[in-house]
């Protein structure tokens, strides 16, 4: 499941990854860098050239319940653990955050799409969520 809960301001995110990349060695890797980069280059190596591994679609869909995933203002990637202390977001303050004289640009985007699934859709049946779902074009 991913997480898409966003933290503070562009610069207390900017801070924050700079006062984590302070923390490391600036000429070698901690043990714990050794050890994830060495699994990845055997896992990768592992795999026929060229591989692209989607490494935050597995993350959201094999340790979705123990890590969330998500993206800052900036849209850098960014994991960390799933926690119950995890903001979630009622969904009458999301409707609450919405603008109410416009869509946003994702809905906007959404809209279209659902329409251009119905003007093309040729089925006697009623058109639903399944088959809006199923048709990925």
């Amino acid at each position: 499941m991913r997480d898409r809960a966003g933290g503070g301001g562009s610069s207390s995110a900017a801070a924050q990854r700079e006062a984590f990349f302070a923390t490391l060695p600036q000429d070698e890797f901690t043990a714990l860098e050794t050890s994830l980069r060495q699994v990845l280059l055997d896992w990768l190596g592992s795999r026929p050239a060229p591989f692209t591994f989607p490494l935050i679609e597995w993350i959201d869909r094999r340790l979705g319940g123990e890590v969330a995933t998500g993206k800052d203002e900036n849209g850098q990637g960014e994991i960390r653990l799933q926690t119950s202390s995890t903001p979630t977001v009622t969904p009458e303050a999301f409707f609450a955050g919405l603008p109410t004289d416009s869509f946003m640009p994702e809905e906007e985007a959404l809209r279209d799409s659902i329409f251009d699934f119905l003007a093309a859709w040729k089925s006697q049946e009623l058109a639903d969520f399944e088959s809006l779902n199923a048709d990925r074009t």
